[in-house]
């Protein structure tokens, strides 16, 4: 224990003489709406549907942007700043919720959702232009389910960039989708785990001639093994892979294809050659005795679509899309889901945006004709989830759900202020499950509100607080609220 301790005091030291800011950005709500408020308004142009995102990406986009107002210059600054300055820091932040004991919130939606019920974390960042080193190390606690350690080490990881290729290892957040209230085949919802993974670092066009029309293009793949969890029906050490390819032809249009493969585990085949039928699907939806023991796993793909409306007919509005299959038929997905959803972005004045986005999405296959197969599978009986909570939409299997959110950000250049920025955000969500006995269905009404504040202080540390809390109602059963507070200080 202590040789660890020494380790990551160690890593903590270099992190805080670091030189250079960190190089894969996890996810991370208000980066993602100041991008979105950009992008939708055509002043950068940047594909925000594939997480951890590289900074050097972003900064590629911040260089060509056109910013039209003062306050289109504001926010290209603000997110250089994070990007560049406020994520090159040792960093030390509390979080705590008060929430009704022992039960997970009916309200797990949106990127960044806290997973335990309070935590302390410290970390830091070293690196180069090449070599990205990022430690966060935090004890957890509370009424979490499905944890088996009060040692968290979420967004550790060691990258080496390769060319134009960045190669990582460690336990990164991933988002793969143009939603913003979860993503059908990857979100964050769950705690990330350990895995190999490797992604572009700017996502230019091909130089060649046949190729160069399909525009901007980007991909990430990844390698690893989930966490367990006591009293698993899975096989344990099950092993995760993914793949996602991204294309943007024009300004107003992004494309994503993808896929995931639960394989390997305890008791399972996880050789090379289990791995080579896992990737090409050989052998999958068998029906023999002797094929399903050699099932290489559960699968799922699909694809997802964003337009924009601004290069269009001058909105600042986008269109979003996703489908995934639950199966496989012919090579292609089955058994299918979806999400649709629209956002806007818009100027509320010099010093304030406005965010919005109508979202429903419905986890049932093929609109409620089956049920039970969505995020469910024979072999991995625990289903295509990690310590009970979904690695897809947060909301999990069989559900149907519509979501209401805004968010404004409003900044100061009055150093006399507490605050020098303020972030507000609320929604109002209903949800209702999907049964085959439609008199077992239930439902669910909620919102939840948001604030967050950039303390103005005038020397070298940020400080950042926040508070939220939320009220949901179902049919049935007792009403659900709570409140959270966090803060964060880096120096």
């Amino acid at each position: 224990m202590k040789s660890h301790l020494r380790a990551l005091l160690a890593a903590l030291a270099l992190a805080a003489s670091a030189a250079s800011a960190q190089q894969l950005i996890p996810t991370n709500v208000r980066l993602h709406e100041d991008l979105n408020w950009l992008a939708n308004r055509n002043i950068i142009k940047i594909n925000l549907s594939t997480w951890p995102l590289s900074a050097d990406e972003i900064r590629h986009a911040l260089d060509n942007a056109q910013p039209a107002t003062v306050n289109d210059a504001e926010i290209v600054q603000k997110v250089r700043q994070y990007i560049d300055a406020d994520n090159n820091r040792l960093k030390l932040s509390a979080h705590i919720t008060a929430q009704n004991r022992g039960e997970r919130p009916l309200l797990p939606i949106g990127m960044n959702q806290p997973r335990d019920q309070y935590g302390v974390a410290a970390g830091g960042h070293f690196g180069t232009e090449k070599f990205d080193l990022n430690v966060q190390a935090a004890g957890v606690g509370g009424d979490t389910l499905g944890r088996n350690s009060h040692l968290d080490l979420s967004e550790t990881y060691a990258g080496l960039k390769i060319g134009n290729q960045w190669l990582s290892l460690g336990q990164q957040s991933r988002y793969w989708g143009p939603a913003h209230e979860g993503s059908l085949i990857l979100g964050d919802s769950a705690r990330p785990f350990v895995a190999l993974n490797l992604q572009r670092g700017v996502q230019k066009p091909f130089q060649s001639k046949w190729l160069s029309w399909l525009g901007k293009w980007n991909y990430q793949m990844f390698v690893g093994q989930q966490l367990d969890k006591e009293n698993m029906r899975s096989p344990r050490h099950t092993k995760l892979m993914g793949m996602r390819v991204t294309l943007s032809p024009t300004d107003y249009l992004d494309l994503g294809l993808s896929r995931t493969a639960q394989w390997g585990g305890q008791g399972r085949p996880q050789n090379w050659k289990a791995l080579g039928n896992a990737i090409l699907a050989r052998g999958d939806n068998t029906y023999t005795a002797e094929e399903r023991r050699k099932e290489p796993g559960n699968q799922l793909a699909g694809f997802d679509v964003k337009l924009k409306l601004q290069p269009l007919v001058g909105a600042p509005v986008s269109v979003y899309g996703q489908m995934i299959g639950e199966d496989e038929a012919n090579k292609m997905p089955s058994k299918n889901f979806f999400l649709a959803g629209i956002d806007g972005s818009h100027k509320v004045s010099e010093q304030q945006t406005l965010n919005w986005h109508l979202e429903g999405a419905d986890t049932s296959t093929k609109f409620g004709k089956l049920v039970g197969v969505t995020y469910r599978h024979h072999l991995y009986q625990d289903g295509y989830y990690q310590q009970n909570l979904p690695l897809g939409h947060p909301l999990g299997g069989d559900v149907r759900s519509v979501v209401l959110g805004i968010n404004s950000s409003v900044f100061h250049n009055d150093n006399k202020k507490w605050f020098k920025t303020h972030h507000f955000g609320g929604k109002l969500m209903h949800a209702q499950t999907v049964r085959k006995n439609k008199d077992q269905q239930t439902s669910v009404q909620g919102a939840s509100v948001a604030w967050e504040g950039d303390v103005n202080t005038k020397n070298r540390m940020n400080m950042r607080v926040g508070a939220n809390g939320w009220y949901a109602k179902p049919e049935q059963g007792k009403v659900q609220s709570g409140v959270g507070v966090k803060t964060s200080l880096s120096f």
